[in-house]
């Protein structure tokens, strides 16, 4: 029987092998002396490892998509997420659109979709 059991058996890690495992964990968060990644291999002090923002995206995680995400059924994130238009966007192209539209117009489109759903 190997490390991971046989055909039959499942061998189940002890507390020993997981802190023998953790010694050695690479710990992604952290930076040796030099700044660089931590590894399996780094020893001495780890400092914080520093973020560079490359730019924001507004995401909501949709619920409903949950249970097939928990079983397999989903495997991208992206057909989770629901991505929005960053606020800046919103004021500079879509709010001056709908100032060329008369309100008459979008107070009928607004009873018709009531109507309707």
């Amino acid at each position: 029987m190997g490390d991971h059991g046989d055909r039959r058996t499942a061998r189940v890690k002890t507390y020993g092998d997981v802190i023998l495992e953790y010694e050695y964990h690479a710990e992604s968060k952290c930076a040796d002396s030099n700044g660089n990644p931590s590894d399996q291999q780094t020893i001495g002090p780890l400092q914080r490892r520093h973020v560079r923002m490359g730019h924001i995206t507004l995401i909501g995680k949709e619920s409903n998509s949950l249970e097939e995400v928990e079983a397999g059924l989903i495997h991208l994130a992206g057909d989770v997420y629901t991505v929005y238009r960053p606020l800046a966007e919103w004021r500079n192209e879509i709010v001056p659109g709908m100032k060329t539209i008369p309100l008459s117009k979008l107070i009928a489109k607004k009873r018709a979709c009531r109507a309707e759903c």
